[in-house]
């Protein structure tokens, strides 16, 4: 029979404190203050031949934080456009730079159908890392492309500096091993220099240690979705994958937009081993779930994820609209969105074309470390961008954590049992704790709670937060439990 030690929270200790900094906010249902590829909102034409400030079905959208320069996936016309900085931008401004193409003339041969070092065939997520790289899904040649520089080339056509995911820039078979992609959709690069590729054709993400600095071709070092490089099935499991389109990286953590799952997961302490599972799911309440929906918890066809600060952002394209989910870290399984742009609510999915609405399939999404947001409005053949604003002042949490005998607890039985209060202004959506940084798990109770956990042999520290429901949190609470 399992013992149970009670450790017991009662009124002594007081705590109390402010929201953690989050992302700049876009307030929900905002209207975007700039279009490309169209001179109003309200139109969505795509001209053929197409001109050099048109776009075609676009299919990602990347920044350079250092220049301001603006860099679109143009994918119907195998393209990806440079513009000028945001600050010289107006609605339909013509590119300065085009990748892909020899140059903007609607007369000179599109180069789609044949892989170069100098062509892209239905370009799709793109990413800008520090060192001033760009980085291309060049999704229906199944490779990727890395442009050194690319904010300061000035000759065209521009000239590919690395390929992965084929052995050289004339080769496109797509197939499911350690060195081949197949359609690859969204990548992006972390902070220690790894890239990460959503993989759609065979189900899975691969990850490229060092990436910069490998050669072309060169093999993935961990896949994320199948245990093997060589195995490509679609699975709703905590360690499969569905058609991902799209990954993102923050300080610690890997987040994938499992499309065909209807689901986001996310990945802890940058996994080092293949077919790792998640540690979290957004959009499902569980793993082996996949059922579309269109609600505040719910996700139909997620195609993009970006992690900016404590927030995270996802492309919710069959609900044409974009979710924000604050406080990531404090995040459980199934939780609400806390932001919506693109609909007035969380219970709605229509499509459109204004400064509001927006029309969604495919495409991807990219947020300035300013907080200001860029969306590729794929079926509108358009890029939108939406101001920074910053966040109201909110109101103070204040929870109220009490320990007997101390924070430092020491015990022989395997379970101990938290109890306490939590209060706040707003009201309190739950209590988490987090057990040697394996991830939030959420308490029974809110006010009133209660944490039953199974405590491994050795010294372990347990972490406790309360949120408010207007997404404010606590300051945290750490037990020291040592069991012998």
């Amino acid at each position: 029979m399992t013992v149970v030690r009670r450790l017991f929270l009662l009124p002594a200790l007081l705590l109390t404190g402010s929201s953690l900094l989050q992302a700049a906010a876009i307030p929900n249902n905002a209207s975007a203050n700039l279009v490309l590829g169209q001179t109003l909102f309200t139109t969505n034409t795509s001209p053929s031949p197409a001109t050099p400030s048109s776009l075609s079905t676009p299919g990602g959208v990347a920044v350079d934080p250092v220049t301001g320069k603006v860099f679109v996936s143009d994918q119907g016309n195998n393209r990806v456009l440079r513009y000028a900085s945001i600050a010289s931008l107006t609605n339909g401004a013509t590119p300065e730079l085009v990748f892909g193409q020899v140059n903007f003339s609607a007369s000179a041969p599109n180069q789609g159908l044949t892989a170069s070092q100098t062509s892209l065939w239905s370009p799709s997520g793109l990413f800008f890392d520090p060192a001033g790289r760009l980085w291309i899904a060049d999704m229906q040649n199944s490779r990727v492309l890395m442009f050194e520089n690319a904010a300061h080339l000035t000759s065209m056509p521009a000239y590919a500096d690395r390929v992965y995911g084929q052995p050289d820039f004339v080769t496109t078979t797509a197939a499911p091993t350690q060195s081949k992609l197949a359609f690859p959709a969204g990548l992006c690069v972390d902070p220690a220099g790894v890239l990460w590729v959503a993989d759609q054709g065979s189900h899975r993400v691969l990850a490229f240690k060092d990436a910069a600095m490998l050669a072309n071709g060169a093999p993935a070092d961990r896949v994320l979705g199948q245990t093997l490089f060589t195995t490509n099935a679609a699975a709703p499991t905590q360690t499969g994958l569905f058609s991902p389109q799209d990954v993102s990286a923050d300080s610690t953590h890997v987040w994938v937009a499992d499309y065909g799952n209807n689901r986001v997961v996310m990945y802890p302490n940058f996994p080092t081993i293949n077919g790792a599972p998640a540690s979290l799911v957004l959009g499902q309440i569980n793993y082996i779930t996949a059922t579309p929906a269109t609600s505040a918890v719910g996700l139909t066809g997620p195609t993009s994820v970006f992690a900016s600060g404590t927030s995270l952002w996802v492309s919710d394209s069959g609900n044409n609209r974009l979710l924000r989910y604050d406080n990531t870290s404090l995040l459980g399984n199934g939780d609400p969105a806390t932001g919506v742009v693109g609909q007035a609510g969380f219970v709605t999915s229509s499509s459109g074309v204004t400064a509001q609405k927006i029309s969604l399939q495919f495409n991807h999404l990219w947020v300035n470390p300013a907080g200001d947001l860029w969306l590729a409005d794929r079926l509108n053949n358009r890029v939108l961008h939406f101001n920074y604003v910053s966040p109201p002042v909110v109101p103070v949490v204040t929870s109220t954590f009490t320990l007997t005998g101390g924070k430092k607890i020491k015990t022989t039985r395997a379970v101990v049992t938290l109890r306490g209060t939590a209060t706040a202004s707003a009201g309190i959506r739950r209590v988490s704790y987090n057990l040697n940084d394996e991830g939030y798990v959420r308490a029974k109770g809110t006010t009133n709670w209660k944490a039953k956990i199974r405590i491994p042999l050795g010294r372990s520290k347990i972490v406790i937060n309360s949120v408010a429901l207007d997404g404010t949190i606590s300051p945290p609470l750490k037990v020291i439990v040592t069991r012998k």
